[in-house]
């Protein structure tokens, strides 16, 4: 590809307007596979702009320029510098990146925090596994090939290839015509180990973490556009002034015109965290009916009777979206509940672990032998064992 090719490329991927191929391709151009939250965040961040900005304009290349030599001033003491055939600004920022993957997982200590260093048993990481629940109980196992469905009038895959490949599924299904469709209550649910991203009637997006499960009607009707949440999931939700977006997961609701807002509402965790990317949202706590109005930056914490917000890195709540394990200050037992829901592994405490925090992030693809092996490194004692057709992550002092 040509420099101007790669600048419309960047461009178009700011802008949130790539496919999944052309952001592999563009990472691979800045060997930074998997690292796509990253990636737009910290080089947005740097820049203080939402979207590519124009290069033609004087005055932004003067401030481009700017921040170059001031990134490159930070770079050159740490790494040998890179050339890349691509805009200079924008490769120093990805450049910076790439390092503090080595100021992320170092192997050191940081404000008393261990910090997470890099390459024991070769779990395989998880993937797009689903399953489509319908209102009478049957079910259908989703395409592992695919990444997510869309419901508008039939349900199809993103790529436009029907759910129901036959006249026996849609008939056992009860989907075979517009009219029973519009009737049902369906429930997507992903098991551990699990994604799957959920296009809803009104153009809503979901992505759905694993172990979770979301249901929603196939048509939305009414006042309201009400879905039900358990476990974690990002949503991108379609503006629509006149029939607010509303998400009732445990503890609590969130109610919503049109944003983007992670809600984590795992059982294992401590309360229900939602953290807001952009736009406005209402949480309505249910023990103490206490109304919060969140803003872009925030999360909310939502735990029995009490509800707090706090600034958040939304890059880092929302990793998990595209495709990177994120610990920011993470506890121990918080980043095992990760681990487990995604690999698919047993976790379990023998003896006295003292409270230990985690920084540092690593691409959901790497089998959890890599992961084990930078938890080893940083001094985390454990061993692996298999019982039947379970894995078994036994931590130890």
């Amino acid at each position: 590809m040509t420099e101007d090719q790669w600048k419309e490329l960047y461009s178009r991927y700011l802008n949130k307007q790539c496919s999944p191929e052309e952001i592999r391709r563009l990472l691979r151009h800045f060997e930074l596979e998997g690292n796509t939250s990253f990636l737009r965040n910290r080089i947005e961040r740097e820049l203080n702009f939402s979207s590519t900005p124009a290069s033609d304009s004087k005055a932004v290349e003067e401030r481009l320029d700017r921040i170059h030599r001031r990134l490159m001033g930070e770079i050159a003491p740490k790494q040998k510098r890179r050339s890349f055939t691509f805009w200079l600004p924008y490769a120093a920022a990805i450049v910076l990146l790439a390092i503090g993957l080595t100021w992320f997982l170092g192997n050191e200590v940081w404000n008393g925090k261990r910090v997470i260093t890099s390459p024991l048993a070769d779990i395989t990481a998880g993937g797009n596994r689903a399953t489509l629940k319908f209102a009478d109980g049957r079910t259908i196992d989703l395409s592992d090939k695919q990444y997510g469905i869309v419901v508008n009038n039939d349900i199809h895959y993103a790529d436009g290839n029907p759910v129901l490949t036959g006249k026996n599924d849609a008939e056992s299904s009860g989907m075979n015509d517009a009219e029973t469709i519009e009737h049902q209550l369906l429930e997507l649910i992903t098991p551990r180990g699990g994604t799957y991203q959920l296009t809803l009637p009104d153009g809503s997006k979901v992505w759905l973490n694993a172990a979770s499960s979301l249901r929603y009607p196939a048509t939305f009707k009414g006042e309201k556009r009400e879905v039900y949440l358990s476990g974690e999931a990002y949503f991108e939700v379609a503006s629509k002034k006149d029939q607010p977006f509303v998400v009732q997961s445990a503890k609590q609701q969130v109610k919503v015109l049109g944003t983007s807002f992670n809600i984590s509402a795992y059982q294992e965790e401590v309360g229900v965290r939602t953290t807001l990317v952009e736009g406005s949202v209402a949480i309505t706590n249910f023990q103490s009916d206490k109304i919060v109005q969140l803003q872009p930056g925030k999360q909310c914490l939502v735990d029995e009777g009490k509800t707090s917000i706090s600034d958040i890195d939304v890059a880092a709540a929302t990793a998990w979206k595209d495709g990177l394990l994120n610990f920011n200050e993470t506890e121990l037992r918080e980043l095992m509940n990760q681990l487990s829901r995604w690999y698919n592994v047993s976790v379990e405490y023998q003896g006295d672990i003292a409270p230990t925090y985690y920084y540092g992030y690593i691409s959901r693809d790497e089998k959890l032998s890599k992961v084990l092996e930078l938890l080893k490194e940083s001094g985390l004692n454990f061993r692996m064992e298999r019982t039947g057709e379970i894995n078994r992550l036994i931590v130890t002092p």
